[in-house]
């Protein structure tokens, strides 16, 4: 009976050591197990922070460039419309003009780099022309797929007054959608002498912030 107790005293011992050893072996391998996925967590922090900072830093350089775009275009139109109006103004004051102009005669020849809201779109503009005095409206063809288009086509209006403006509009044509705005012009009496031909800038609606860029080359003609 002695040696029968001690048999199995011995083997419950023994089984107590395996119990031991297995829950300190589940303990490591638990303890293994959540140290691999903090590993894994701060991987993907670092890697989410980088790519962060990857995209941060393209944003910026593309919004320093865009205002560098802007600025340059900016002055260029500034120093463009300086000399148009001195060297437009000086002919009117050596030439002169009658008011009010019985047939006045605007040329649309060509434009170049217009590009209104969707500048970095895939596909070119197909841009037109409207032209309004009044309830008066001319429109031009449409040129396909250009930001250089040529038109070349003559507009004529009647008993244009010294107070009065012509505004000259610029779309790009939709098949989906409205056409987009893309700039204009507007044409005062200091604008109207015979044989005046030059660029003239694209603006924005005094509404609204209108991003347009680009220039017309407008001729004027007046008959009496």
């Amino acid at each position: 009976v002695s040696t029968q107790s001690t048999g199995e005293e011995r083997l419950r011992e023994f089984e107590e050591q395996e119990r031991m050893r297995k829950l300190e072996q589940d303990k490591q391998l638990m303890a293994l197990e959540l140290q691999r996925q903090e590993e894994e967590r701060i991987r993907a922090e670092q890697m989410e922070l980088e790519r962060q900072r990857a995209w941060q830093q393209y944003y910026d350089q593309q919004a320093a460039e865009e205002l560098a775009r802007q600025q340059a275009w900016a002055l260029y139109y500034q120093q463009q419309q300086t000399v148009q109006t001195v060297t437009t103004t000086t002919t009117a004051q050596v030439i002169g003009t009658v008011f009010p102009i019985p047939r006045l005669i605007i040329s649309v020849i060509r434009g170049r780099n217009l590009v209104g809201k969707d500048r970095f779109k895939a596909k070119r503009a197909d841009p037109y022309i409207v032209l309004m005095h009044g309830s008066i409206r001319h429109k031009s063809s449409i040129c396909k797929s250009t930001h250089d288009p040529v038109w070349n086509q003559d507009f004529e209006f009647r008993n244009v007054k010294e107070h009065e403006e012509i505004v000259v509009n610029v779309f790009d044509k939709d098949t989906f959608s409205k056409d987009d705005f893309m700039g204009e012009i507007r044409l005062k009496n200091v604008n109207f002498v015979h044989g005046n031909e030059q660029w003239f800038p694209v603006h924005s609606r005094a509404y609204k912030h209108d991003k347009v860029y680009g220039d017309l080359l407008l001729r004027i003609s007046l008959a009496y």
